[in-house]
């Protein structure tokens, strides 16, 4: 018997997670709303603001909160997710999901859902692995499941050969995958077509021009919506990063790339307000966000400004720059869980800089045309007695 602990542990386990979460689950739960400070109150009504409390996912809104219910093990499946669009996808397809993770491989369509994943395998040659691309795909309309492999014999390159998917799209009967691989000290960027109808790769390319050779390109923005999985940008953004005296270690700056899915190019955006930006007080988080041919980068900076900048890659024109103190957002530095754009609104989700126990979110809506602020809010509980110390918000969604 004694062979059979581990699997006995197991079990254990399993029972008592399942007990404590059905435990926790029939107890009563507080009910949070959007408590608006100041601006129009129109401006929060289509808001959602998504987090959990403990480990149930929860959604606020001006006129209350809901909790979303279900088994013990689609629990453990949501909270996998840390996209909403995922997280719908997720409920409601969730035989063809179940078990496949990462935003970066899924695709979605008018037709279909189609996901890529990739996995190395070396082979009795040192220099030579094999790239194993396995795409699963889900028909909308029939409601069937399919998928396929295909196997790409690679030479290593540089580093330990391992590489990744940056990002995947549908178009017509094939699917695009762009992977960053290694190569001599830093990476470059393939893109690889499958054939839907054949089952086969259709092609492999470099995607780094000459002029980008041997250097480091990571992924800013994808092409896909925030808002709308249905929905893609003609543009994937991606960072180029510069070295000191070569020194893959420490970065000296910063330069933006775009890579237009219509025309297959590649190519670097000169814009010196973009590169200072990205190039400045580097430790401090940068959150971007694609909406059509618009960039929209924000930032704290200084410690106590949060600096926004939009600019239009077709037209290669700066749309604004913007900088709002964090005393006037009502956020504290280091607080700021996230930042979402939609239309011409940037929204600000982050720890309020009061003090004391009933420090809760806030909420601030920046209108991108003018830098102002048209809307914050609160998240307070309707009862004195909630537990807010159970509550952890990281995103702002949108009614439909």
């Amino acid at each position: 018997m004694m062979r059979y602990w581990k699997t006995t542990a197991f079990i254990a386990v399993m029972v008592l997670s399942i007990g404590v979460y059905y435990i926790g689950a029939d107890g009563p739960k507080p009910d949070y709303y959007i408590q608006t400070l100041s601006g129009d109150k129109q401006e929060a009504a289509n808001i959602i603001v998504d987090g959990r409390y403990k480990s149930d996912p929860i959604s606020i809104d001006l006129g209350g909160s809901s909790y979303e219910s279900g088994s013990f093990f689609r629990s453990l499946d949501r909270l996998a997710y840390d996209s909403p669009t995922l997280n719908q996808l997720a409920q409601d397809h969730s035989s063809f999901l179940r078990g496949i993770r990462g935003i970066d491989n899924f695709t979605e369509n008018e037709q279909m859902i189609g996901h890529v994943g990739l996995d190395i395998r070396s082979t009795e040659n040192p220099g030579d692995q094999k790239l194993i691309f396995k795409v699963s795909l889900y028909d909308k309309e029939s409601k069937d499941n399919s998928s396929f492999q295909v196997i790409v014999p690679k030479k290593i390159r540089g580093g330990n050969g391992y590489c990744g998917i940056d990002y995947v799209w549908l178009e017509a009967q094939a699917i695009n995958v762009i992977t960053w691989e290694p190569y001599k000290s830093s990476y470059e960027l393939h893109l690889y077509r499958f054939s839907l109808d054949q089952k086969s790769l259709l092609q492999d390319k470099i995607m780094n021009p000459d002029e980008m050779e041997d250097t480091n390109l990571g992924l800013l923005i994808g092409g896909r919506y925030e808002q709308d999985s249905l929905k893609h940008n003609r543009n994937v953004i991606f960072q180029r990063y510069f070295y000191d005296n070569n020194d893959t270690k420490t970065v000296s700056h910063k330069e933006l790339v775009a890579y237009d899915l219509n025309n297959d190019k590649l190519e670097q955006i000169e814009n010196d307000q973009l590169n200072e930006m990205l190039s400045s007080n580097m430790d401090s988080e940068l959150y971007s966000a694609l909406t059509g041919d618009v960039i929209t980068l924000t930032k704290v900076i200084g410690n106590h400004d949060l600096q926004i900048v939009r600019y239009q890659i077709a037209e290669k024109k700066m749309l604004g720059e913007f900088t709002l103190s964090l005393k006037d957002l009502r956020l504290t530095v280091g607080g700021i869980y996230s930042v979402t754009v939609k239309d011409d609104r940037a929204y600000v989700l982050g720890s309020s800089n009061t003090t004391g126990f009933t420090q809760m979110p806030v909420v601030n809506a920046i209108d991108l045309n003018t830098g102002k602020i048209v809307y914050q809010g609160s998240i307070q509980a309707k009862s004195d007695e909630a537990i807010k110390t159970s509550l952890s918000l990281y995103k702002i969604s949108f009614k439909l």
